[in-house]
């Protein structure tokens, strides 16, 4: 690709009878640093930055720099599968949505939970401002029989 290209700023790229495209490691960097920043983890930004940025600007692959303890081992392998075999837009995209998904589920889960721990404060609130007014009704009790 980069033969046919005879461009320095192109480093690869996908050639095929109805299409072609460009790896431009400017635009791949940046969409890699955009994605560290949304998934608001230090950690994959940290990973990103440091270690799979200086590859992609060396106009090296950034699939090997994956196998870092900030991303799952299983997406570290497909992305580097993917990578290789030229379909990195289906496996970026079927990722998305596994952990969309997983997104999804955790927050279900969330939403069923809250309620019944408020519930449960709540239940617990009760409990306490009962016991308190027994006490203090029992407390009062106790002087009187303690002065008679």
């Amino acid at each position: 690709m980069q033969a046919m290209v005879h461009s320095p700023t192109y480093t690869g790229g996908l050639w095929r009878k109805d299409r072609a495209a460009l790896v431009d490691p400017a635009r791949l960097v940046w969409g890699l640093k955009a994605a560290a920043e949304a998934s608001q983890s230090g950690l994959i930004l940290d990973a990103v930055t440091r270690e799979v940025v200086p590859v992609v600007r060396a106009g090296n692959r950034a699939g090997p720099e994956l196998n870092h303890r900030a991303f799952p081992p299983a997406f570290a392998r497909s992305y580097v599968t993917a990578e290789k075999a030229g379909s990195l837009d289906k496996d970026m995209h079927r990722w998305a949505t596994v952990y969309q998904d997983e997104a999804l589920t955790r927050m279900e889960r969330l939403a069923a939970a809250v309620p019944k721990i408020i519930y449960g404060l709540i239940v617990i609130f009760v409990a306490w401002q009962v016991i308190s007014m027994y006490m203090g009704y029992l407390g009062g009790l106790m002087k009187m029989i303690d002065e008679i």
